[in-house]
């Protein structure tokens, strides 16, 4: 997965470097930070900042500073 979406919650769960090695460096990792606390965790956290709510809200904002701080090209 992505930098943005894991390393918030845990940063031992990304690869270091694009390589077999690094990725399979990081399932073990995850595998072994995988409990019943983690995986509550880790609920919370998808519903807390993936949420299609929260999804959507960011869009807009997104979307609101775009137009106001992009010049006007008509």
């Amino acid at each position: 997965s992505t930098n943005e979406i894991l390393a918030p919650l845990n940063q031992g769960l990304l690869a270091t470097e694009a390589s077999a090695p690094s990725l399979v460096s990081a399932i073990d990792r995850a595998l072994a930070w995988a409990t019943p606390t983690t995986r509550t965790a880790c609920h919370m956290y998808a519903r807390q900042h993936l949420s299609w709510d929260h999804v959507l809200d960011r869009w807009d904002q997104a979307l609101a500073y775009l137009v106001t701080t992009q010049p006007d090209l008509s």
